[in-house]
């Protein structure tokens, strides 16, 4: 039996290596040198000199072993973004690979963040201090240059050049219900009608290193649907039957979409 619900990856000694704005790091302000000397005046001086301007703002580093990607939206002193990294690591030959969302408030030149990060297969939730100025995000151990969105946006898109944003952009109407599996139950049925231009959501919780099937029968096949993960990445995009496996631990969003024109349909979706 299925039931709907309205909706109102991380080993901490290898994260901390990873990036320099890791979970538990504690900044110290010290980017800004003022000319006073007093603590109250170097707050002063700081509150004075420095204030960044709302908007949307992109930064890099990549210095052969890491290279991140993050993006930050400043509005009414709150920041929220998303980064992506990936770190070589020599022993296993290879690379890792981790995403990230935060959100937080920025006063003067520190912001308190709260970060949820994924890697390999697990989530974790942390607070961490980071400092701007005028062309830097500086952690503790790594600083960050502002740069062009444009060379940052591309390690946020699949090959097709889309984000998860993207594939709910334009809907007319958006139905989220969660879809949950009784104890024993292998897959679940969920059959509805889509009208075209809507989008019906499923939220499945699921945990990294499962795999999830599903299969979308509608009339006319014109109906497909988008798999994305808790951390935003695209992992089927219009499909009508995939077997995915899941990278990260929490909500993955189904989405179901009618492609010329209205369409009933059957979605069948099993983990594993």
């Amino acid at each position: 039996m299925m039931r709907f619900t309205s909706i109102s990856l991380l080993t901490v000694s290898l994260l901390s290596l990873l990036i320099g704005c890791s979970p538990r790091e504690t900044i110290r302000s010290g980017a800004i040198a003022p000319e006073a000397s007093t603590p109250q005046t170097i707050s002063e001086s700081i509150s004075k000199t420095f204030e960044l301007d709302p908007g949307r703002y992109c930064y890099l580093l990549n210095n052969g072993m890491l290279a991140t990607y993050l993006r930050l939206t400043l509005d009414n002193h709150q920041i929220s973004g998303d980064v992506r990294s990936s770190v070589q690591t020599e022993a296993a030959n290879g690379s890792t690979t981790y995403a990230q969302v935060f959100s937080g408030s920025l006063i003067a030149d520190t912001s308190i963040v709260d970060v949820t990060t994924w890697i390999d297969k697990d989530v974790k939730d942390t607070r961490d201090t980071w400092i701007l100025t005028s062309n830097t995000l500086q952690t503790k151990d790594n600083v960050l240059n502002l740069t062009d969105c444009e060379l940052v946006d591309p390690a946020f898109q699949d090959h097709n050049g889309l984000e998860a944003k993207d594939l709910l952009t334009g809907a007319n109407n958006t139905r989220t219900a969660r879809i949950e599996f009784d104890p024993g139950q292998r897959y679940v049925i969920a059959s509805n009608r889509v009208v075209r231009g809507d989008r019906d959501i499923y939220l499945v919780n699921a945990n990294g290193g499962q795999q999830m099937s599903i299969s979308l029968q509608a009339t006319g096949n014109n109906a497909a649907f988008d798999i994305i993960s808790p951390s935003g990445y695209i992992l089927a995009f219009s499909a009508n039957n995939e077997t995915v496996f899941l990278p990260h631990t929490g909500d993955y969003q189904v989405v179901v979409g009618g492609i010329s024109s209205d369409a009933s349909y059957n979605l069948t979706l099993s983990l594993q």
